[in-house]
């Protein structure tokens, strides 16, 4: 054999994708753009590997050609590179308050309605300067890093209905 690429596990979470309709809402939230692979099928790909083998977006960018996915998604590995990744995020972040209003309808056609909301307030840590809003605190684990906080409301499922990132000096009393 030449090469053993990661298939089942992608292959179930893209074909989940689908039929969740997420290539349809993110084809419909994200820009197009001139390039041959769109940003909601990047989108897709970072998630998948964030279930299966999770890692940094450099990581994405070498653990992609290894799996089945490029296959799978019809997808040529050299449109999936760091540069790439990165603006595809970007376009993300702008796409979120669109998503966060799409997501609700979304969960309710497919599971019926929701009872409980839970919400949670978490912290992540940079090696180096980090965003905009990471700032000095007090971390989780009791290190003092440079952090931002990220807040997530999430309904009995587990399914994210509501999310944002706050600095990372601020108490998570305060933020909820």
């Amino acid at each position: 054999f030449l090469a053993n690429f990661r298939y089942l596990d992608v292959a179930v979470l893209w074909e989940l994708w689908k039929q969740w309709g997420l290539v349809e809402l993110f084809d419909e939230l994200m820009p197009r753009g001139e390039t041959s692979v769109s940003s909601a099928s990047v989108v897709a790909a970072l998630a998948i590997q964030r279930c299966v083998d999770p890692g940094s977006t450099l990581y994405a960018t070498r653990w992609f050609p290894r799996s089945a996915l490029p296959e799978v998604m019809a997808i040529s590995p050299a449109g999936f590179h760091n540069t790439r990744l990165h603006r595809v995020l970007d376009q993300l972040d702008g796409a979120s308050r669109g998503l966060m209003n799409k997501l609700p309808r979304l969960y309710r056609e497919r599971e019926g309605a929701f009872v409980s909301l839970f919400v949670d307030v978490t912290d992540a840590w940079f090696v180096g300067h980090g965003p905009d809003l990471a700032e000095k605190g007090k971390t989780k684990e009791g290190l003092v890093k440079r952090k931002i906080g990220i807040v997530l409301l999430c309904n009995e499922r587990g399914y994210p209905l509501r999310w944002e990132v706050v600095p990372g000096a601020a108490h998570d009393s305060t933020t909820m």
